[in-house]
């Protein structure tokens, strides 16, 4: 079990040169850890997909995990803030942003969510081999209170929005988080993770009410260029969805355009909308 019964536990860290830089990573992780030790990129279409997309903007990020997507962009963004629950997890995120010597970040040890609190989030034993990027909020309840920021608050501060780019991977929280926002602090350009079944249509639903034309944006978690089946773990993907504010234009020259519908189905891998051989 890779949960701990709420005792204090410890973090093993592995170094690995990465693409970007060096990574402190958890050497239990089997996707993220398990990627950047044998090839040193993590999802590298996505990443590079999502650095296309962030070029100069200031960008919002809720679920860094331990930075192997919020890292690299903080090298391309004019500003990166990031949320991440989990105690340890946000100490080597921030250090991961740091290693990566991008441009301004800020990194924030806590939830998102519809009102300011806080929420109790598992401790983890990291040294056992786990998808440490899984913990979502069906583990939530015991454990370590951590702050949760309103969504509000953080979108628009300052007397207007404050983020032109939005990237929510939190765990099947997505559709929560989204619907506590109020629409109008939206940025334009959101990135949002759609691969729960129970969820996923209502999702993409919510995501066309509120005005977004939501596009598919499946990757492997192989290279870029490399086939997808190439990979130790047999097509392991990434589902989110770019929701693009009607009725701007689709951001993004050469990549497929895959109109994301609520009759698709949701977190299975159909290989007419995998995205993996970009320039």
């Amino acid at each position: 079990m890779w949960i701990a019964d709420n005792k204090p536990v410890t973090m093993p860290v592995e170094m690995i040169s990465c693409q970007w830089g060096w990574m402190m990573c958890p050497p239990g992780d089997q996707f993220v850890t398990g990627s950047l030790r044998q090839w040193g990129v993590y999802s590298e279409t996505e990443s590079m997909i999502l650095r296309k997309l962030c070029a100069g903007k200031n960008a919002l990020v809720i679920g860094g995990n331990i930075g192997a997507i919020a890292a690299p962009l903080s090298q391309v963004a004019n500003y990166v803030e990031v949320y991440e629950p989990q105690p340890i997890i946000a100490t080597v995120l921030d250090a991961n942003m740091n290693l990566a010597k991008g441009k301004k970040y800020r990194v924030v040890n806590g939830a998102v969510g519809p009102e300011e609190g806080e929420i109790q989030v598992p401790i983890v034993k990291f040294d056992a081999d786990c998808n440490m990027g899984r913990i979502g909020k069906e583990n939530w309840g015991t454990g370590q209170a951590v702050p949760m920021y309103d969504i509000d608050d953080v979108l628009y501060y300052g007397g207007g929005r404050a983020f032109d780019f939005m990237l929510i991977d939190a765990e099947g929280m997505e559709l929560e988080i989204l619907k506590a926002a109020d629409p109008k602090f939206l940025p334009d350009l959101m990135w949002v993770e759609c691969d729960r079944p129970e969820e996923g249509k209502e999702l993409i639903q919510y995501i066309k009410d509120c005005g977004f034309t939501p596009y598919w944006m499946n990757t492997p978690l192989t290279p870029n260029k490399m086939a997808p089946d190439q990979g130790p773990w047999p097509m392991q993907a990434s589902f989110n969805l770019l929701c693009v504010k009607q009725p701007a234009l689709f951001p993004l020259a050469n990549i497929p355009q895959y109109e994301a519908s609520v009759d698709d189905a949701v977190g299975t891998c159909e290989a007419s909308k995998l995205i993996w051989n970009i320039e």
